[in-house]
């Protein structure tokens, strides 16, 4: 028996070094102006003259394609190539697993029967990084329909949904990434119809008409570290689901920044910051009741109307903390209560029925927090620094500025920042122009508390530098793996002078 499991193991290795051993990069020019030399002019013939494990490199252009990914493969744009779908249906259908679909410009998908998408995902365990997919009208920008995707770093603007999970054909949408997005001016910014066991974070959620999020019959999903900002009717829309973990988000800016209605249960509600909306939360309709869910560790800040609406029976506190949620207008309800232990002695009672906060905090839960090494020292000298970071607030990270040695530029000329699960970013110094100590991120991210990053800072000047191996800072603490300086020596107790705000 272990004879027959070794020449199988041996068989299915030597199957995989064939094919790594086979694979080739092919090239595709509409042009041939960027590579005179490209294979192809056309993305679909070039993907219908490769095989399994193949490359293909697209220059920039216009394709006027609709194009089927029918085999593994690794698509890369080559200058934001744009894929104009001319209105005729998916612009990339993915329907082979282990595909990757990196830097393009993808635009006027239009829907096709059940299958309506820019870009359709009818499989598994793919890629969609570091594109621009806009200006699909009648149609999502994303349509996920399998398991196992991670959709990151992406721009997704002026489509019908953003993002939609859901079911199809009898496969659920489940256990996809959803991280690092801009998701704006769509219908629905990220809409999960049926799709379970999900994680969505670190989004950039705006300016969506109808809601940010929307959970339709969606179950056991991850919702945290995202920007959840003016978008009109709803921040949050959460619809018949149940088991969902929401938190660390920011919601802001709606008419109701977090909707909950008909059946939902079991969801918690943590960590939040809910802001400058008309209703912050809000549950309704006692016929379909909403019941179960646990609300606690919010900051609820000038929401116009209420802070907390609800109708149905759910606990605005943690039993076994005994502590609730803050409200910025307790003390004009309230102006006789007093402090024990950081809680108010009278409990919040919230709008819409009898629900009552027993532990309403006294200051606000959530400490939003500025990953700052401060000022390091001689010596110094150029080179890559690696290491990890690890918070212990919630950090919004737009740029990373670098403390620069006396007399130099001391700037960083590349920076990337990751972590175990695939959400990768990197940023570019742009010259000297501007703010030279800074480097600015295509989108903003959160770091989220008691997370693992990993992180490469590439200098090319004299930033200050700390030299210790591991450093704590009031928002967490960064270490060094390894130091290579421009001469080729290593040291382990390098770690740059930076602020990532």
């Amino acid at each position: 028996m272990k004879l027959a499991v070794y020449l199988f193991l041996g068989f299915i290795t030597m199957v995989l070094l064939v094919t790594a051993i086979d694979a080739k990069t092919i090239t595709v020019d509409d042009d041939l102006s960027e590579c005179p030399s490209a294979n192809f002019t056309s993305i679909q013939v070039a993907i219908n003259n490769s095989a399994d494990g193949d490359s293909i490199l697209i220059y920039n252009g216009t394709y006027r394609e609709n194009v089927v990914v029918n085999k593994m493969l690794n698509l890369t744009g080559i200058g934001m190539p744009v894929i104009d779908g001319m209105k005729n249906g998916n612009v990339i259908n993915i329907v082979s697993n282990d595909c990757i679909i990196d830097n393009f410009k993808m635009t006027n998908g239009s829907y096709s029967d059940w299958d309506g998408g820019a870009v359709y995902i009818n499989s598994q365990n793919n890629i969609i990084k570091n594109n621009t997919i806009s200006y699909n009208r009648d149609t999502a920008g994303i349509l996920i329909g399998r398991r196992n995707n991670s959709i990151y770093c992406n721009n997704i603007v002026s489509n019908v949904e953003g993002i939609h999970i859901f079911d199809t054909y009898g496969y659920d949408g489940e256990a996809n990434i959803i991280c690092s997005n801009n998701i704006s001016r769509n219908g629905r910014g990220i809409y999960l119809e049926t799709g379970k066991y999900n994680e969505i974070y670190s989004n950039n959620i705006s300016d969506n008409s109808y809601a940010g999020l929307d959970l339709w019959d969606a179950n056991n999903n991850n919702i945290y570290g995202n920007i959840i900002s003016s978008n009109t009717e709803n921040g949050f829309y959460i619809w018949n689901s149940r088991g969902n973990k929401i938190y660390s988000n920011e919601i802001s800016g709606s008419k109701k920044g977090l909707t909950m209605w008909i059946s939902c249960g079991s969801n918690t509600i943590y960590s939040n910051i809910i802001s400058n909306n008309e209703e912050g939360i809000y549950i309704y309709d006692r016929d379909y009741p909403s019941n179960n869910n646990l609300i606690y560790h919010n900051d609820f800040i000038e929401n116009a109307a209420n802070n907390a609406y609800d109708e149905c029976t759910n606990q605005w506190f943690n039993a076994s903390l005994e502590e609730g949620n803050y409200y910025d207008d307790y003390e004009e309800k309230y102006p006789d209560a007093t402090e024990i232990n950081g809680i108010w002695d009278i409990p919040y009672a919230i709008t819409g029925g009898d629900i009552q906060d027993l532990y309403p905090l006294i200051v606000p839960y959530i400490k939003k927090g500025i990953f700052d090494t401060g000022e390091g020292s001689y010596p110094s000298i150029k080179g890559t620094h690696n290491g990890t970071i690890v918070p212990t607030e919630n950090i919004t990270v737009h740029k990373l500025f670098t403390y620069s040695c006396t007399g130099t530029g001391g700037h960083t000329e590349q920076v990337r920042i990751w972590n175990n699960s695939g959400w990768d970013v990197t940023a570019n110094w742009t010259g000297y122009q501007g703010d030279l100590d800074s480097i600015s991120f295509p989108l903003s991210f959160s770091l989220l508390a008691g997370e693992t990053y990993y992180y490469t800072i590439r200098t090319g000047s004299y930033p200050q530098i700390h030299h210790t191996n591991s450093l704590s800072t009031p928002a967490g603490v960064i270490t060094c793996t390894e130091f290579i300086d421009a001469n080729g020596k290593k040291y382990w107790d390098w770690i740059p002078a930076i602020k990532l705000d």
